[in-house]
């Protein structure tokens, strides 16, 4: 069975798409496709609304359709099946610890988790590459989720506004720019500590940063 992710904002329609469409190409670029999945949800989502023009202007420069998404409620896409929940803003984690407990140690922001993942006293535990010894990759996710767990930041009063991702909506296209360049350097800060390994590509965007 697939690893699966879980990508979380407020609506579906800025934030937890862009996350999403940059970690899937994270995947798609290891040959990891099959071996984890990664969707998103809002936390307040109505059902059908269009990714924000933001969105789907940054996602156009990696090379990603967001034309066809659709916002959705996240109770209906099975949370509790997810192996890591990644919200963009701490109300939005506890609000889902609070709806489903089972998931408190799944649960992370985008900023929190590779905050974690960063950690020497993590990155000394996490397994080597992918598969890291001998153990598939959704079981190595799963490990590498429960571990951060353990290794949360004990001060969020003073790492709010670093371990959160800020609402872009009705603001100009340069707020969703630099918003995309902080999800390619969270995402692959998240594939780094739960796949092992980074990736480059090899037609960067001029302006935008990569991994």
């Amino acid at each position: 069975m697939a690893a699966r992710i879980l990508v979380l904002c407020r609506a579906n329609v800025a934030r937890s798409p862009l996350l999403a469409a940059r970690l899937r190409l994270e995947v798609d670029a290891r040959g990891l496709d099959g071996a984890v999945e990664v969707s998103s949800a809002g936390v307040e989502a109505p059902w059908g609304q269009p990714a924000a023009t933001g969105s789907r202007v940054v996602a156009e420069r990696w090379g990603v359709d967001l034309d066809g998404h659709h916002s959705r409620p996240w109770l209906h896409v099975e949370p509790g099946a997810h192996d890591l929940v990644l919200t963009m803003e701490r109300t939005h984690s506890r609000g889902v610890v609070r709806t489903v407990p089972d998931l408190a140690g799944r649960v992370f922001t985008a900023p929190e988790l590779v905050h974690i993942l960063a950690d020497p006293h993590v990155v000394e535990r996490l397994p080597d590459g992918p598969a890291g010894h001998g153990v598939g990759l959704p079981e190595q996710v799963r490990s590498a989720v429960a571990l951060a767990d353990g290794y949360r930041p004990g001060r969020w009063q003073h790492r709010r506004g670093a371990l959160e991702v800020a609402d872009p909506v009705r603001q100009g296209q340069e707020v969703y720019d630099r918003l995309g360049e902080r999800f390619v350097e969270l995402a692959a800060g998240i594939a780094a500590g739960l796949f092992g390994t980074r990736f480059e590509e090899p037609d960067a965007d001029p302006g935008v940063t990569r991994s």
